[in-house]
């Protein structure tokens, strides 16, 4: 268990004039003059006993103070304290401990502090681990270029033996046997000590690990290991220096098999000999059904089969899972055939329900139940995840990733999934959402009162894919309920808007909307011309849906009177369901009338009516001869273009493929209709 690192060779100079000894430097009162003793070197380093406090100073420059030790046998520990008499010096003070050859002189350093630690004026104090035998150890300026002659500096030494009783246990070869369920007690003794702890898993179990700790000089550590050395897992404490040590983690691990378990310090540079840890492991059933599913080469499948998108939705796939551990992410795939103008919706939700509502804040509060729809992006071959930070997609803003989780990466790529798929290509998230967990406010709240289920739920097009992934998991990837399961149920169908894609698919909203950028999309309708006969009739609507989370239908229709003025009118129609339909009409890219205001409601009735008109109580719709040449309609849910998570009602972000809308464009006039636009309301001359 020891410590070996390099040290720079010191440079010795001449001596130069003093005055009155102290110790192993000459000091002359009241002048910056100082000479070296007899122990300069080590030749002529001064022998000490540990436990002995030695004074002395760092002068002149480049000064070096050598001292003969030795570590008596059943003493594996070596501690020391350095401090200047004030910490206003220029002196950075260092230490090397040398090992000591046949020949008696200086071999190898076993030991030096971290160099975080050494600083102008600093006080050092750490324990190292070292093995019986005899030593030299020098003091000096870390850099060799400080002196001072006014602050002394004492040097307290100590050796002992090591209190971990499972030493020596460095590596995995030499790792203690865990003790499955036993609490175990162990110390991080030394700088770089680290105590590595063997377990055997059996397919089916989860690997529960408890690390508690006082107050200690050090920040603990847990790593997990695999065979092959892969670290798997890493938990800290970085407070442990302030705060007692309490960490409680559950992991998946990717199958059975010999694990290592390592407690250390975070960056092996401190250590604390006289504060015990205890270690507890225990190997927990894993009552998820589909593990391992921890990647999409082990996904599991929703369906034996490809699903053809029928013209309704079908049977729902459903299975049963746990988040086990941080970071465990549940990875299922659905095979598709023929849904070249498809939905799917998926929806995980935690089973809470039944439990007291305080353990149902509390899982809230540790886990957000989260749904991720990722398909291959077939212009990104892979052989491996590295290969799939980035996809073979160039940006330079997030909407040129439109679809692709809307993420440009500073190097001019949109971002990937960071998987490689079966089929050989890079992973792309296309949309994600989670379960957003309230602010329990106690003083307005009972104490009785749970939460919201713990469900997240998304729909999306499915735009000819042969096959898709869903991942399933914690928002942050840093809670776990192994003991809390969760439903997750996908079903397809195709969509009955045969209008689309008529908008730019993405993840969330932009704001602002990037409306030029759905309007390149747009469908286009036409102008019928009711003054020759050819008006709205209801036979000859078109027809919508909004089908999916955030589908914004954007429809074209050209001036119906170039050059001049005209009145015209939007008849519309809204069949009965939660999503709570608005049109608006844009001239070019500016936002002019909307056909009708609606209130949110959980449940719309069905409506229908008319925007514009030729007689009295008829709004003033028209075509301005100002105004260009293309009028655009917008097809939306009310709350769509408010996304935010402190909106009121955040679920209504509605959609349903089953509530359709339909619409007709007919002009009514060849001129400023009159009534209803010479009545003191907006007239045709003004836009």
């Amino acid at each position: 268990m020891s410590y070996v690192s390099k040290w720079i060779p010191f440079v010795l100079i001449a001596a130069c004039s003093g005055g009155t000894t102290e110790n192993n430097t000459v000091v002359e009162p009241g002048q910056s003059k100082c000479e070296r003793d007899d122990a300069s070197d080590p030749a002529t380093a001064a022998t000490f006993a540990v436990g002995e406090a030695v004074t002395g100073y760092v002068c002149p420059l480049e000064d070096e103070d050598w001292f003969k030790l030795s570590v008596p046998a059943g003493s594996a520990l070596f501690g020391i304290e350095l401090a200047l008499s004030a910490p206003l010096s220029p002196v950075e003070l260092s230490y090397a401990l040398w090992s000591s050859n046949a020949a008696g002189t200086p071999d190898i350093v076993v030991a030096q502090p971290p160099s975080t630690g050494i600083g102008i004026g600093q006080a050092l104090n750490y324990t190292h681990c070292v093995a019986p035998g005899e030593y030299f150890l020098v003091v000096r300026d870390s850099g060799n270029d400080a002196e001072d002659f006014r602050h002394p500096y004492t040097m307290t030494t100590v050796t002992k033996p090591d209190p971990d009783t499972h030493e020596p246990n460095p590596a995995a070869a030499t790792a203690t046997v865990t003790a499955i369920g036993t609490p175990q007690t162990g110390y991080v003794a030394c700088r770089g000590d680290e105590d590595w702890y063997s377990v055997d898993v059996a397919d089916g179990q989860l690997l529960s690990i408890q690390l508690a700790s006082p107050i200690a000089t050090y920040q603990p550590t847990i790593r997990v290991f695999d065979a092959a050395g892969e670290l798997l897992v890493e938990e800290i404490n970085p407070s442990g220096s302030v705060q007692a040590t309490a960490i409680n983690r559950y992991q998946v691990l990717p199958g059975a098999g010999a694990y290592s378990i390592v407690v250390s310090d975070d960056d092996n540079e401190n250590a604390d000999p006289n504060v015990p840890y205890t270690l507890t492991v225990n190997l927990v059933t894993d009552t998820d059904p589909n593990e391992p599913n921890n990647h999409p080469d082990e996904a599991t499948p929703l369906s034996p089969s490809a699903t053809t998108c029928g013209a309704n939705f079908g049977s729902s796939f459903s299975t049963t899972g746990t988040i086990g551990s941080p970071g465990d992410d549940d990875w299922f795939v659905l095979p598709l055939n023929g849904c070249t103008n498809g939905i799917i919706e998926a929806t995980v939700e935690l089973q809470t329900a039944g439990r007291p509502a305080m353990e149902q804040w509390d899982i809230a509060a540790n886990v957000q139940a989260t749904v991720t729809l990722v398909k291959g992006h077939t212009p990104s071959p892979c052989a491996a995840d590295g290969d799939c930070t980035s996809l073979q997609a160039a940006c330079e803003e997030p909407l040129e990733c439109a679809g692709l989780f809307e993420t440009c990466l500073n190097d001019g790529l949109c971002a990937g999934a960071t998987v490689c798929l079966p089929e050989g290509v890079c992973g792309a998230n296309q949309t994600q959402r989670r379960y957003l967990c309230p602010p329990r406010l106690a003083e307005c709240m009972p104490s009785n009162t749970a939460p919201q289920p713990n469900r997240a739920r998304l729909s999306a097009p499915i735009r000819g894919e042969s096959v898709v992934y869903l991942r399933v998991g914690d928002f942050q990837s840093n809670g776990a309920a192994p003991d809390v399961p969760y439903t997750f149920t996908v079903r397809v169908r195709q969509d009955p808007d045969t209008n689309e894609g008529n908008n730019l698919y993405t993840n969330e909203i932009q704001n602002p909307l990037p409306i030029r950028a759905h309007q390149s999309l747009a469908v286009d309708v036409p102008v019928h011309d009711c003054t020759v006969g050819d008006c709205c009739d209801g036979t000859n609507n078109i027809t919508g849906n909004i089908g999916y989370e955030f589908d914004l239908d954007w429809y074209h229709y050209t001036h119906p009177c170039p050059g001049t003025d005209c009145t015209v009118r939007v008849n519309y129609q809204v069949g009965a369901g939660p999503v709570d339909l608005v049109m608006n009409i844009f001239f070019g890219d500016n936002l002019w009338f909307t056909a009708f205001d609606i209130d949110e409601q959980p449940m719309q009735a069905a409506i229908s009516g008319a925007l514009g008109g030729t007689t009295a109580g008829d709004s003033c719709f028209y075509a301005f001869n100002g105004h260009g040449n293309d009028y655009y309609i917008l097809a939306r849910d009310l709350n769509s273009l408010y996304p935010d998570e402190e909106n009121i009602r955040p679920e209504s972000k509605d959609w349903d493929s089953d509530q359709t809308y339909s619409f007709c464009v007919e002009k009514v006039s060849n001129t400023c209709s009159v009534p209803p636009c010479s009545t003191g309301m907006l007239g045709c001359d003004s836009p």
